[in-house]
């Protein structure tokens, strides 16, 4: 998975949000790590959100809450993000397969 970030990296296909970015830096109390982890996220841009996103994003909510699914508000305003940019969501954490399953996103899956 480090390799497949790194080619996405490289390549300038890595998008990041601000909320992201929030949520990665909350997980390094190390000031020492947080600062460094601070710099290299910042020579990615800010992908902004936009009002249509927040209200997508509810719909998807509702979406999945009605098939039985719990949602966080911030899992689900990026699938809005990534369904609006037309791009895979990078991501470890197994939610978004299940978002997947109901709400048109997809889950970026590294070739073996």
């Amino acid at each position: 998975m480090v390799a497949a970030w790194e080619e996405l990296v490289t390549e300038g296909r890595a998008i990041l949000t601000g909320i992201v970015r929030q949520e990665v830096l909350s997980g390094v109390p190390e000031e020492n790590r947080f600062g460094q982890l601070r710099d290299v996220l910042a020579t990615f841009p800010d992908e902004p959100l936009l009002p249509h996103d927040h209200v997508r994003a509810a719909q998807m909510y509702n979406q999945c809450r009605t098939r039985g699914v719990q949602c966080t508000s911030i899992d689900i305003l990026l699938c809005a993000l990534a369904e609006r940019l037309a791009v895979p969501i990078f991501t470890t954490d197994g939610d978004f397969e299940k978002y997947a399953r109901y709400v048109p996103v997809r889950v970026f899956h590294a070739s073996a």
